[in-house]
């Protein structure tokens, strides 16, 4: 099914490994890195125009909000404490642990990244920019060598790459789901799997030698080597890779009888899938010695049909589109039919434009697709490549789409992974794939004279202007000088606190929040209670607390009356009091009582919206009142409090 004329298609193979050896020889080694760096600076000059980040303060981050805030805070805690997983500065006392919300768990090769960044600086805000600006000139590379490789022409897969680099997932998803748009590793698992499509060994034997001594070769080393980086990236582009390489293998297997291919399939899943649970591994262990805490993690199955594809949202343009009509049609669409009421304003499901080049290179490929089944048998040519590309973007919808198998996935076996709509960065690769074969063939016709050379470059430039266009827009960029001027009050606010603490007071915030994805109450955006954390330098703060383990005492304990709460909070060694007013049901009257009891006029940020009470004088006059002793005792029933 695979192939329709096996001897025609050997051939169209050959001319394509040849001329892709050719290209890869020594002497055109400097050619290829000088094509390959030219995607990388478009890639990043493009990026930086749709996304206007001259307007951005590189020392501020350019998205703060929901899950970049979450982003900012894994990545501090990678600068200031050496990991993720391990926190002193939240959860005060006891500190934070996530083990129980293992976030970034599959994401070692990104965390190793921001390691290395955070030697050059602790502030993370600096960390996340330069992160998020250097994966458009490492997915352009990426993209473009793996196009190449493929038997795309330099010049295609230079246009290719760049589009690739900008497609308005990452545009969208910008700093909100920062590694998730650091899809760098992507072509290289699309590769794999075309690959696995074509019945080729990913681990091949020497012929020479017997038993596993055979597979002792730097070729099978290798290919270990790039399996464990899949499954040390992203999880949710570990498990894309293996769901389709398992169905590449089975369909390599039928259309050419060669079981080894896939065994050697299987076996690379494998490894990928060993790798994630590697990396899962100290959350596995935390958990046989501690029992699961199921609260952090909850997913509902039904979940994976809310953040899934449509076609709709492959073809239709981007939102706020520069052509009007097209801004309305989408605009339509996202808000009657796909996102649902309780999504942020722009969600994932809205991120999933393959752009105009990308969606031709869809369409192409399922017309080659097409007509290779009604031609099966008749002799006609047939390129492969277009084949296994639209397989495996067929393939990768069937996994992604509404109701498609990633929920029964969800249903049947766990909802865990419960965005399929992530899948799109792999289908984007296989279309903008069958756009570059497009591209190929026509410029073929074109020639290669002198005036066949200035219209095929003519017409690259041409492809990647509109390309551009199409899949960015305007409203993109965010406003970054409400970001600045949020970061800096909120950071000047901080600094006004630690003036007036010693280095390393334990502050208590009130209201509580639930850490990591509670019901927040209302006037709180997601994770903005532990934004202060973020600027702050050596103070420690009582969010951030697991939800549903022993640590996390504060939301029993303040069911107390106030006199006992202050009582509480100064015995088991807060210095400080941080209220957000907003969070807070009457708020100026907690106020009010708070400043009475305390006996101190609070610090309050310039828009009112932050305010902080020095408790010295109350801890000194609580010392004086009562024994060491009884305030181990008020300190002991605080952290172990219950329902009265």
């Amino acid at each position: 099914m695979l192939e329709s004329n096996a001897v025609r298609a050997s051939l169209i193979a050959g001319v394509v490994s040849r001329a892709v050896e050719s290209e890869w020889r020594p002497s055109h080694l400097k050619k290829e890195i000088l094509s390959a760096l030219a995607a990388a600076v478009l890639a990043s000059v493009l990026g930086v125009w749709a996304l206007q980040l001259w307007k951005a303060n590189l020392q501020v981050p350019f998205q703060i909000g929901s899950d970049s805030f979450f982003n900012l805070i894994m990545i501090k805690d990678v600068i200031t404490h050496g990991w993720d997983l391990t926190n002193p500065s939240l959860g005060a006392p006891f500190g934070e642990e996530l083990y129980d919300f293992p976030a970034f768990s599959g994401d070692s090769l990104y965390l190793v990244m921001i390691k290395a960044l955070g030697l050059f600086s602790d502030n993370p805000g600096v960390v996340v920019n330069v992160f998020f600006l250097l994966c458009f000139p490492l997915i352009a590379i990426a993209a473009y060598g793996v196009l190449r490789r493929l038997g795309i022409s330099i010049g295609v897969a230079i246009v290719c790459a760049v589009l690739y680099a900008l497609l308005p997932y990452r545009l969208g998803s910008f700093e909100f789901h920062l590694f998730l748009s650091s899809y760098f590793i992507v072509p290289i698992c699309c590769y794999l799997i075309l690959a696995v499509f074509s019945g080729n060994e990913l681990f091949v034997r020497d012929p020479r030698r017997s038993g596993l001594r055979a597979y002792a070769t730097k070729r099978v080393a290798g290919m270990i080597v790039v399996c464990l980086v899949i499954g040390s990236a992203d999880n949710y582009f570990a498990l894309f890779t293996v769901a389709l390489a398992v169905p590449a293998g089975a369909l390599a297997f039928l259309a050419n009888r060669r079981p080894r291919a896939l065994a050697c399939a299987l076996a690379a899943a494998t490894i990928i899938a060993a790798a994630v649970a590697l990396n899962a591994l100290p959350t596995i262990i935390y958990h046989v010695r501690h029992g699961p805490d199921n609260v952090p993690t909850r997913r509902l199955p039904q979940e994976a049909d809310v953040w899934s594809l449509t076609l709709a949202n492959l073809v239709l343009p981007v939102e706020d589109s520069r052509i009007p009509w097209l801004a309305s049609l989408t605009h339509r669409y996202d808000t009657t039919v796909q996102v649902p009421a309780s999504s942020p304003p722009l969600s994932e499901p809205a991120w999933t434009n393959l752009g105009i080049v990308g969606t031709l290179g869809l369409v192409w490929l399922s017309i080659a697709l097409v007509i290779h089944c009604l031609s099966a048998g008749r002799g006609k040519p047939i390129d492969p490549r277009e084949i296994r590309a639209a397989l495996g973007a067929g393939l990768a919808f069937l996994i992604g789409t509404v109701g498609g198998l990633a929920t029964l996935f969800a249903y049947i076996v766990s909802p865990q992974l419960h965005a399929p709509v992530r899948i799109v960065v792999f289908i984007a690769f296989f279309a903008v794939f069958g756009a570059a074969l497009g591209m190929d063939r026509l410029l073929g016709r074109i020639g290669r004279g002198r005036s066949g050379r200035g219209v095929s470059i003519a017409l690259l430039v041409g492809v990647l202007a509109i390309g551009v266009l199409y899949q960015t827009s305007p409203g993109m960029a965010l406003n970054y000088r409400a970001e600045i001027e949020e970061y800096n009050m909120r950071k000047q606010f901080v600094r006004a606190i630690e003036a007036q603490v010693p280095a390393g007071s334990s502050i208590f915030q009130l209201p509580y929040v639930p850490f990591p994805q509670g019901a927040y109450p209302p006037g709180i955006h997601e994770y903005e209670n532990l934004y202060v954390y973020l600027v702050s330098n050596d103070l420690r703060w009582s969010g951030g607390a697991m939800e549903g383990r022993p640590t996390d005492w504060v939301p029993t304990f303040l069911h107390r009356p106030l006199a006992q709460i202050l009582e509480g909070v100064s015995a088991v060694g807060f210095q400080g009091l941080y209220v957000e007013p907003a969070g807070i049901a009457e708020a100026n009257a907690v106020l009010r009582s708070l400043s009475n009891a305390l006996g101190v006029a609070p610090l309050i940020s310039p828009d009112g919206r932050l305010v902080f009470f020095d408790m010295a004088g109350y801890n000194r006059r609580l010392r004086e009142r009562d024994s060491p002793a009884q305030i181990a005792t008020i300190a002991t029933a605080a952290l172990h409090p219950t329902v009265e």
